[in-house]
């Protein structure tokens, strides 16, 4: 994939030899190899170029998520914000038919509303698969990482058992939990 597309996913260019990305990672060029750097400031130097390093990025760091092109965001539920977006590189595909992706986190301090956990499960979780393992998850596993482009701290996210935050959710399951979460019609 050409820089030109990782930069559509959530890379920011910082200068001419420099790209940030809203997980917290960032390459730059040191010399005349690419450094790619950990969100938790790890690195790993000798890349040939900034897509390489950015590659190495995606296998290594646990950390490391993207939404793909960010669709749009809102409260699933009071203190659940969602935010979707789209895997498929193909942005003048007809949204049903791409890549439909859901990231969804808490505000800081605050826990899963329990009197709604069993809702949420049924209507998302059971819809819903990691989009980096490809599992299914039956519960609510919490972990801290930064919020979609934020540079703040780091907030509660729904993870799979593997760590990633980004769930593959069916554009139409997706909006039918929304509005059943949301209208209490669960």
């Amino acid at each position: 994939m050409p820089i030109e597309d990782l930069l559509r996913y959530g890379w920011s260019v910082k200068g001419p030899r420099s790209y940030f990305h809203y997980s917290g990672t960032r390459v730059f060029l040191r010399g005349r190899t690419w450094t790619a750097r950990k969100a938790t400031g790890e690195l790993s130097i000798g890349h040939a170029s900034a897509e390489a390093a950015i590659r190495w990025l995606v296998a290594h760091d646990p950390d490391y998520w993207t939404l793909g092109d960010w669709g749009s965001g809102g409260y699933l539920l009071q203190d659940l914000y969602i935010e979707t977006g789209f895997l498929d590189a193909d942005e003048h595909k007809e949204s049903k038919t791409r890549d439909h992706v859901a990231v969804l986190h808490l505000f800081k301090g605050r826990e899963f509303p329990r009197k709604v956990e069993a809702s949420f499960k049924r209507l998302f979780l059971s819809k819903a698969t990691c989009a980096r393992c490809g599992r299914q998850s039956d519960e609510i596993i919490m972990r801290p990482l930064r919020k979609l482009g934020s540079r703040e701290k780091e907030t509660p996210h729904i993870v799979c058992r593997c760590g990633y935050p980004v769930w593959r959710i069916p554009w139409e399951a997706c909006n039918d939990a929304e509005v059943r979460l949301l209208t209490g019609d669960n």
